[in-house]
Parts: C-alpha cells; structure tokens; sequence
C-alpha cells in the first residue's frame, strides 16, 4: 500500500536556519512500502524539503533508520563529540552512527534507494512508515513500528500533562525528574520495542 495516511510540514522556531529555510519541519505519519530495488518514495511534504539537498540515511534506534541532511548529520555528531564523553558506551554510539550510515540523494520521483545492509537492520519488507520527527525522517518496518506505538503510548498518556506543565513554567524540571524516577521505580518500563521475528 502505498498511501498518505496524515501528515504536513510544520512552520516553527528555527534553530538551523542554513539547514530548514522558512522555519519548515517535518511531522506527520505516512504509509509507504518498499520496492523490489529497495526503493522507498517519500512523501510530498517531505519531498519539498529535502528533494534538493544532500541526505545521510542512518541506522537509528529501536530498530528504525534516520533520514537527514548531510548537515544535520555532522552536526549530531560533532555534538556528541563534544560532549568529552570517553566512555566505551560514547564512542560506541558515535561508532554506530558513522559506520552505520549512507550518502543518498531522492531520485525524479521522489526516492531513495535503501542500502542491503540498513534494509536488513530495521527489517525493511514490504509495507513501512514514514514519519516526520521535526528535524529528520525516520522509515519503520510497518510491524515494528505498531509494536512501538503500544509501548510508548502509555508512556504519553501518563507524561503528557508534566511536561506540558514544565514547558510552561508550572513544574521545574527537578520536580519532573523526581516523578519519573518514583514512576520507573514502582512499575518499571519498557526500554526496546520486541524485534521482528525472522521469517
């Protein structure tokens, strides 16, 4: 299946105006499928953004891929390494991301080509989603991605109040923490979304 489900481009704050011109973002969730050459179109809304620049595709978490410019990409990881964690977790992480990512660029109809080995990481088979997450794209294996909505739907329904009370100055972000860490300590959550089984 290869339609819309929802979705546009969100006009806000800009925080990298060299990357996003106009203030444009991406949001909205989109039911694509994937090719028998390992081609994914994107979006319309999604196109317009990105169509003339340079793109990173990227292994990701939760078992999904991170489409970016090329821009945005270094500049995630210049972040991280300044950070001056040195940690075996740090770099590992770092690691990842750079050998775990392609160069890619939209065809005339608006595609990528997604590499063997990232099709392979997020289990990429047939139906996927497309979802805009402000600054970058990320593409699910359809199953998968269901599978995360449930685990982290609760998590949204108890935590949207909070946050929304700390964005707007009616809890510090102490007392935000504290509940967090009282919540995790009495139930404890999920911290993966269970992988596709191999078929």
């Amino acid at each position: 299946m290869n339609g819309e489900t929802s979705g546009n481009v969100e006009h806000g704050p800009n925080k990298r105006s060299a990357v996003l011109p106009e203030s444009v973002r991406l949001k909205g969730t989109h039911e694509r499928s994937i090719d028998s050459k390992a081609r994914i179109g994107l979006p319309h809304p999604f196109r317009e953004i990105l169509g003339e620049r340079r793109l990173v595709l990227s292994k990701w978490k939760h078992c999904c891929l991170a489409l970016m410019p090329d821009c945005d990409f270094n500049s995630l990881i210049e972040d991280l390494r300044r950070t001056g964690l040195d940690d075996e977790t740090s770099e590992l992480i770092i690691d990842t991301l750079m050998h775990g990512s392609h160069d890619v660029t939209l065809d005339r109809e608006g595609r990528i080509i997604i590499p063997p080995d990232m099709a392979k990481y997020a289990h990429l088979n047939g139906k996927v989603i497309v979802a805009g997450e402000w600054d970058k794209v990320t593409i699910w294996d359809y199953d998968i991605y269901q599978k995360h909505m449930e685990l982290e739907q609760n998590i949204f329904d108890r935590r949207l109040s909070s946050m929304l009370a700390v964005a707007q100055g009616r809890k510090s972000r102490e007392e935000y923490k504290a509940e967090i860490g009282k919540e995790q300590g009495r139930s404890g959550e999920a911290k993966s979304v269970p992988l596709k089984e191999t078929e």
